[in-house]
């Protein structure tokens, strides 16, 4: 699931532009956050080289750049700057 405030396709190059707080949420539940994302539905991969907050159920990781599968279930990241351990209380 993804949702934005903006979204543009390319027909010839099947590339979708999301921008504008882009928030994508995988079966994991895990969350997704930036401001612009590539969807290149030929390679069936999604990424950025924009600031990217990952949620998951125990930490969160801030980055710069992204690349994963259309599932959000095979990332890879880098520059990352943080790491944030999640309240386990």
């Amino acid at each position: 699931e993804i949702e934005c405030n903006y979204a543009r396709y390319f027909e010839k190059t099947k590339l979708w532009q999301l921008e504008d707080k882009v928030v994508a949420t995988n079966i994991n539940n895990e969350t997704f956050e930036t401001e612009l994302l590539f969807w290149d539905q030929k390679a069936e991969k999604l990424y950025t080289d924009k600031m990217v907050r990952i949620t998951k159920k125990d930490e969160q990781i801030i980055c710069y750049g992204f690349e994963s599968n259309q599932n959000f279930t095979i990332y890879t990241f880098e520059k990352v700057q943080a790491i944030l351990p999640m309240n386990l209380d």
